[in-house]
């Protein structure tokens, strides 16, 4: 027979089956003969007469249960997912699924008189049950993948805590057997300027100069890294209370006006009239606008124009205090936020500048603590502007306000 037309009969027909005397040999066959035995059978009447062990190779070594089987102890006996090939020709070969049954032959009277064999293809069935367990395995080692890497996160975090923790402590280190001599050294070479202990010749006085503009920067620099740590610890606390924005901007002013006078730049102040009190820690405001200014001055020319000013916002709620200049401003937008601690000055904002360090953002943490916002708008060679704001006291005049201040200052 054409095998062409043989397989098209075997995928036509899905069961087979093959019927047996208490003997075991065939005496009725039909149905896909492939199916039962795994080959392809020209002449069905070939297999009458033949044990249903040799015809069948899954049988082999089964002759006790076949026994059971018509004795009555078994009822059936299936073997799910057996793999036939479905072509043994040239053609790329193909596996099918067969379930494989075996069910005792009832007489009229339901005495068991031999064997019926029943091979079904249920390749479909099949295909899901190995795709399942295959996407079952996958999973297992996905979750052996995840377990792992849970396992390496885990002591990630582990590390990275002690290292946080090393880090405050360092930084508290510093903040008392560092800041506290540089304090010292910073005010006896102000009584040296100043000239409390004696006058200075010009030579001395330069050189004394450089001296302390290095100790203002370091100390500057401690206090910073003594800030951020606190913040990453959340260890930053503020003491807040109604205070008139007049008071901490006025600090935070003459603190920075000196460095806007050594670059001759135009620093002009511009606040509304009235403005309410706003609840905050006075100290750590006056420092979020020095860091602003520093910011300012920083990134702006020699005779170059800086403007502070300070009006209600468009909701009515919050104080909003801008810092503006005409300085270099942002050639390109910050891929990574201006105020994070990852951000890498760009190099256009590098020339006759220190890089950028953590006054921003220190700035923007202090100005969330305090639940308020940061932003700021740019534009290349047309100067930058930071806008931060807090929130006011409702129901605070400026009377009570002074009241509170100066009974704390006392």
């Amino acid at each position: 027979m054409n095998p062409i037309v043989v397989e098209q009969l075997m995928w036509k027909r899905r069961v087979g089956y093959a019927i047996t005397d208490r003997n075991g040999v065939i005496s009725e066959v039909g149905g896909n003969l492939f199916l039962l035995c795994g080959a392809i059978v020209d002449d069905p009447t070939s297999a009458l007469g033949q044990r249903l062990t040799s015809l069948i190779p899954e049988l082999q070594g089964t002759d006790i249960v076949l026994a059971e089987l018509l004795s009555g102890t078994q009822t059936e006996l299936t073997y799910p997912w057996v793999n036939r090939v479905a072509t043994a020709h040239d053609a790329a070969e193909d596996m099918i699924y067969v379930t494989l049954s075996l069910r005792p032959r009832l007489d009229d009277h339901g005495q068991r008189v031999g064997v019926v064999r029943v091979a079904e293809d249920t390749t479909m069935q099949g295909r899901m049950r190995q795709s399942l367990t295959q996407r079952h395995n996958d999973l297992q080692l996905l979750q052996a993948e995840l377990q792992v890497q849970n396992q390496v996160l885990n002591a990630s975090n582990v590390e990275l805590k002690l290292l946080n923790e090393m880090k405050t402590a360092f930084c508290e280190i510093a903040a008392h057997k560092l800041r506290n001599p540089l304090t010292s050294i910073y005010g006896y070479l102000e009584l040296l300027l100043d000239g409390e202990l004696g006058a200075l010749e010009q030579e001395q006085r330069k050189s004394l100069q450089i001296v302390y503009n290095n100790a203002v920067e370091m100390l500057d620099a401690i206090n910073n890294l003594v800030d951020a740590a606190r913040i990453d610890a959340d260890r930053m606390e503020l003491l807040l209370r109604p205070t008139l924005p007049i008071e901490v901007i006025s600090v935070a002013v003459e603190q920075n006006r000196r460095q806007f006078e050594e670059k001759q730049q135009i620093f002009d102040v511009s606040l509304a009239p009235d403005l309410p009190p706003i609840f905050c820690d006075a100290l750590r405001v006056s420092e979020v606008i020095g860091h602003l200014l520093n910011n300012a001055c920083k990134y702006t020319p020699v005779h170059g124009h800086v403007v502070l000013s300070a009006q209600m916002d468009d909701s009515g709620n919050f104080v909003q205090i801008s810092i503006a200049d005409n300085g270099i401003g942002f050639h390109e937008h910050p891929h990574i936020g201006l105020l994070t601690r990852a951000y890498e000055v760009p190099k256009q904002r590098r020339h006759d500048t220190s890089e950028m360090g953590l006054g921003l953002y220190i700035a923007q943490s202090l100005v969330e603590l305090h639940s308020g916002q940061v932003w700021y708008e740019s534009a290349p060679n047309q100067g930058t502007t930071f806008h931060i704001t807090f929130p006011i006291v409702e129901g605070a005049d400026e009377q009570n306000v002074k009241s509170v201040n100066s009974l704390r200052s006392a």
